[in-house]
This record gives structure tokens, C-alpha cells and sequence, in this order.
């Protein structure tokens, strides 16, 4: 694992120079596949080819690669909303946002905070999709960040998820939308196919233990 933190260290300088380059996480050191996962990522957006989701495992730090590329929007000026069905799971991402130094605004009706304060707004899918044409009516988001994305239930286009990003994709044609989950069915159907486009990255449980990360 020693090697591994050396081998980031190493690539965040080579990669320094870079656009889309990861951001400084502040006390926060990524592990070598974060970092290939943000790479990657980035890569996507550069060439988008509709909704794409990153495939990893349990415990491989998915908020924290969900704040990585938050914190690179907010340096760059992009607006944008992080999306997921729990509170749990908002507090949680908003709180690793905030520890890497990519400040957010939270808005979820269980936590009791509807904050528009931020551009990059950290949110419940009901939440969010409630305020649509009231506290977000005129907001314009460049992106959306979905936490548990096998959760979209994109097969129908009535579903709160699938119509808070039609709304916004309406809004903004150019939409990035990038899912994280740590399982690549919804169901026993595949992610891959109707909605999501491209799985950009997969770091499956048995990497991670095989590499002592687990």
C-alpha cells in the first residue's frame, strides 16, 4: 500500500498540468485507482457519450471520488447537483465534499436544510425535484452526480429520478450526468444499455482485498 500512496504522489505531479487534472484534497491522500478513476472520468466528460457510471466495490471510497470530481467543478465554475435517495447518504457525501475543501450547499427535506447558498448543491431526489420550479426554478445546473445510481429507476420516465434529470437536461442540453454504485445491475438487468451509456471504471471487492485495501 506504501508503493501505491508513492505511485499517486508521482502521478498528481505528472498529471499536474492537465484541465481536468484531480484536485488537491486537502488532508485527504487518494489511492492510486481514485485517482485512476478520476482520470477516467475525466476523459469521459472531455469525449461524453451520454449518462456514465463508475462500477466500485464496497468500501473503495466512492464519496470521496464523488468529491473529487465536485471539488474540480467548483474550481472550474460549474453548478451542478449531487443526487441520492437517503439523508444518510447526503449528509455523508456533503460532509467528505466539505473535508476536501469543495464547499456545497444541502438540500434535503430529512436533514432539515434546503440551501441554495452553494452552486454545487448536495441533495435528496425528492428534495430536489419538489423545488424545481420554486427555490431552483431558475437553476441551471452543468452536471449531476448520482451517489447509488443503481437506484435510477431509468426504465421509467415517470420516476422522481428520471424527471428531475429530464427537467434539468431541458435546462441544459449539454447535461453531464455520472453515477457511482458498487453494483453494475439494477435488478438482474444491467446498468449498461437504455440509459447509462459507458461504465468508465470498475474496482471490483477482490482488487481491493487482494491489494490490502480491504
Amino acid at each position: 500500500v506504501a508503493d501505491l500512496h508513492a505511485a499517486v504522489t508521482r502521478r498528481i505531479k505528472r498529471i499536474g498540468g492537465c484541465k481536468m487534472s484531480i484536485p488537491d484534497l486537502g488532508p485527504i491522500t487518494p489511492y492510486y485507482y481514485q485517482v485512476d478513476c478520476f482520470d477516467r472520468t475525466a476523459e469521459a466528460i472531455r469525449n461524453y457519450p451520454g449518462p456514465i457510471y463508475i462500477d466500485s466495490s464496497v468500501g473503495s471510497g466512492k464519496s470521496f471520488m464523488i468529491a473529487a470530481v465536485a471539488k474540480r467543478f467548483h474550481e472550474i465554475g460549474w453548478p451542478g447537483l449531487m443526487v441520492t435517495h437517503t439523508e444518510e447518504l447526503v449528509s455523508q457525501d456533503a460532509d467528505d465534499a466539505w473535508l476536501v475543501g469543495c464547499p456545497v450547499s444541502i438540500f434535503c427535506a430529512g436533514l432539515g436544510r434546503k440551501s441554495t447558498k452553494e452552486p454545487i448543491i448536495f441533495g435528496s431526489v425528492k428534495s430536489l425535484l419538489n423545488a424545481v420550479d420554486n427555490k431552483l426554478a431558475n437553476y441551471v445546473p452543468k452536471f449531476i452526480l448520482i451517489d447509488e445510481c443503481h437506484m435510477v429507476p431509468h426504465e421509467s420516465e415517470e420516476s422522481e429520478y428520471m424527471r428531475l434529470i429530464r427537467h434539468m437536461q431541458q435546462r441544459n442540453q449539454k447535461l453531464i450526468v455520472i453515477g457511482y454504485t458498487g453494483s453494475a445491475y439494477r435488478g438482474v438487468q444491467p446498468l449498461l444499455g437504455q440509459f447509462w451509456k459507458k461504465c468508465v471504471f470498475k474496482k471490483p471487492m477482490d482488487e481491493l482485498v487482494e491489494e490490502g485495501f480491504l
